[in-house]
Parts: C-alpha cells; sequence; structure tokens
C-alpha cells in the first residue's frame, strides 16, 4: 500500500476531490496546513502597516492507495501540488498464549 501526502493550494480542493472521487477513490484525510517553499512567504498590508506572512495557508491531503493505483492517484492530482509518496509498512499485533501482544511487521518491498 502506498500513502500519498499532496500539499495544494486551497482554492484547489474542490477539482482534486472531483478528480479523486472520478477516479475510484472513496477516502481521503484533508487537513488544513500552513509552510513555505521558495516564495518564503509574502507581505500583506493591514489598516496601513506591512506584515510579513511567512507561512502561507495550505491544504494536505493524505490518500492510502494499492500499489497498483498510486501512479494513477498521483497523475490525476498533478499539475497544482507538491507530492510525496511513501510506503507503509502495514503492522498489525497477535496475541501470544500468555496474553501480552507481539508485533509483526510486513517490510516487504517491491524491486525496482
Amino acid at each position: 500500500m502506498k500513502k500519498i501526502e499532496a500539499i495544494i493550494k486551497p482554492h484547489k480542493l474542490d477539482d482534486v476531490k472531483e478528480a479523486l472521487t472520478e477516479a475510484g477513490i472513496v477516502g481521503m484525510t484533508v487537513l488544513e496546513v500552513r509552510g513555505f517553499g521558495r516564495q518564503k512567504g509574502h507581505k500583506e498590508a493591514y489598516r496601513g502597516t506591512e506584515y510579513t506572512i511567512e507561512f502561507v495557508p495550505k491544504i494536505k491531503i493524505d490518500v492510502v492507495v494499492q500499489d497498483g493505483v498510486a501512479n494513477d492517484v498521483v497523475n490525476t492530482i498533478k499539475g497544482s501540488i507538491e507530492l510525496w509518496p511513501t510506503l507503509i509498512e502495514i503492522c498489525y499485533f497477535e496475541k501470544e498464549r500468555r496474553g501480552l501482544p507481539r508485533l509483526k511487521v510486513n517490510n516487504r518491498r517491491r524491486a525496482g
């Protein structure tokens, strides 16, 4: 499975949501975040005083999909975003005889 994290401009949220829905993605997590990149913020004037806004409002979308669909989802969102596709390690707990949990980690990595 892959977790795709996309940072988009707030006005692009409806477009991205609609595109993902049309692509068959049924769930996503949306967070309001602040940050800066190359632009390093911007200046705004309020009541005659200039302020430096260092952290610009953004929207972060998290989508978890099967490996085979990940490239299609990335291509669906591309154009208005910055992407960080990451590998998810699937963990689950299995009960031992004495009742203490034992952690099992599935670390299968794809070749290539």
